[in-house]
């Protein structure tokens, strides 16, 4: 990353924390999917009889799973690469993603970047252990994204 020195790349605990605030978000907008779900469930079963019950069952946990996996990668995928360039956690920590010029990311870097994170996931999180040693602070789906997580101010 050009003019490296003047960076002030973001430490493993504070991503942590941004991810732990992630975590929240997603489950405040997930709680709604949920309720919703079990509602459409209990009407549908009531309406259709007994003998529906596993057949609108697993309908609506199809459902409920589409529309939960479509919030997550939009969240995870669309936010870094918007202008707030970062989840909602990232921004809450003063932090953001960049490229290697200390620009916006593209929506491609960010699903590169996302792919690498379930590798991260993956290695037992190694992935996500190598910021706190990497003198660049960069976890293994930085690397992969073409990468960095600074400070915004």
């Amino acid at each position: 990353m050009e003019h490296e020195q003047n960076v002030n790349f973001s430490g493993f605990w504070t991503r942590f924390l941004a991810y732990l605030i992630d975590g929240i978000v997603l489950g405040l907008v997930y709680i709604p999917i949920v309720v919703v779900s079990g509602i459409i469930q209990v009407v549908l079963s009531i309406s259709l009889g007994e003998e529906s019950i596993l057949g609108v069952a697993i309908a609506t946990w199809i459902i409920a799973s589409i529309i939960y996996l479509a919030v997550g990668l939009a969240y995870m995928i669309l936010m870094p690469a918007s202008k707030y360039q970062g989840t909602v956690g990232k921004k809450l920590m003063g932090i953001k993603i960049v490229d290697e010029d200390g620009g916006r990311i593209s929506v491609s870097k960010s699903v590169l970047r996302y792919l690498g994170m379930i590798v991260s996931g993956l290695t037992f999180y190694i992935g996500y252990i190598m910021i706190a040693f990497h003198p660049q602070k960069r976890a293994l789906h930085d690397i992969i994204g073409g990468t960095y997580v600074v400070s915004a101010k």
